[in-house]
């Protein structure tokens, strides 16, 4: 808080049987747009309430910088209470200024009042010092800005509670990740079955262990997409169970599918990240046509079966 400077005036109290407020200013002269402080000083007896100050409506050419209030602290010596409203103003405007007026607001029993006071007037005068005649116009000397002390409080507490928050958050991200359960990867363990035996036999057994009537319903369709995703990855030769749902449709799209196949496919993935991510919950019927839906894909897919010529098939017998 600014220091109070030069002669302050104490202006007349507004003096009442219960509340009493004064108004003093740093300073009755200032150079245009110089921060000027006004000390409001409210003392009112226990059995009122001060409401917060409020900014006025009506700042009659000046600029709030500020506004800081003291804790209420009891008078000594009397049973009054008291709080100091620090008040930052500035103004642009030459010469003599009025003050705007300030309202203290406060209650009595269930009725409420309002209380005005008025600093007075300052005079504001320009930063160039009006020319004189056959002389160039001179600069008023800026009075220095106010001395601001740091403690190493100041700057060390917000630090330390940046590096706090920092580290909390990087806490919370690992135990997310550590939490997260990794995906098995069907692929480690190469399979004796061709891809479409295998896709086959892996929906057979979800349907004998009656996984599309059970929940979680993600459960289920995580699995069915793994069937589907090994599936097509052992076929065509890529890793489609690390693909997302779009970088598989285009993949897939490359190798000359029908219409209606590729169809099956965009809505099996659709329906599949609908319930992973959106928390969809499909009805069992339309689980039950999702495992067809598969099952359709893998034999309308599947490699041609290789024909042996009766040489070939000879040499292999004595190979």
């Amino acid at each position: 808080m600014a220091l109070l400077v030069g002669l302050a005036l104490l202006l007349p109290r507004i003096a009442m049987a219960q509340i009493e407020v004064t108004a003093e200013v740093s300073d009755r002269e200032i150079l245009a747009g110089e921060p000027l402080e006004v000390r409001l000083t409210v003392r009112w007896q226990p059995a009122m309430k001060v409401q917060p100050f409020q900014q006025p409506k009506d700042l009659a050419g000046f600029e709030f910088l500020s506004i800081e209030t003291s804790p209420d602290q009891p008078v000594s010596g009397t049973d009054r209470r008291e709080r100091v409203i620090t008040l930052g103003l500035t103004t642009f405007e030459f010469g003599e200024q009025t003050l705007p007026e300030f309202e203290i607001v406060y209650t009595e029993g269930s009725e409420t009042r309002a209380e005005g006071i008025s600093a007075g007037t300052i005079e504001v005068k320009p930063v160039l010092a009006p020319p004189v005649e056959g002389e160039t116009p001179q600069a008023r000397p800026v009075r220095p800005p106010l001395a601001i002390s740091l403690r190493p409080s100041d700057f060390l507490i917000p630090a330390g509670l940046l590096f706090l928050g920092l580290f909390l958050v990087g806490v919370l991200v690992w135990g997310i990740r550590r939490r997260k359960p990794r995906r098995t990867r069907p692929e480690t363990v190469r399979s004796l079955l061709p891809p479409d035996v295998e896709a086959l036999h892996a929906l057979a057994a979800l349907e004998t262990e009656d996984a599309a009537r059970r929940d979680p319903v993600k459960f289920f369709y995580t699995r069915l997409s793994d069937i589907l995703r090994r599936y097509l990855g052992r076929r065509y030769g890529f890793d489609a169970l690390e693909m997302t749902s779009w970088e598989l449709t285009e993949q897939i799209g490359r190798l000359g599918w029908s219409v209606g196949l590729f169809e099956l496919l965009a809505r099996d993935l659709s329906e599949s990240d609908s319930v992973k991510f959106a928390r969809y919950a499909p009805p069992v019927p339309n689980r039950l046509e999702a495992i067809e839906r598969v099952r359709r894909i893998v034999r309308e897919t599947k490699p041609a079966p290789v024909v042996e010529t009766p040489e070939e098939a000879k040499e292999a017998t004595f190979s």
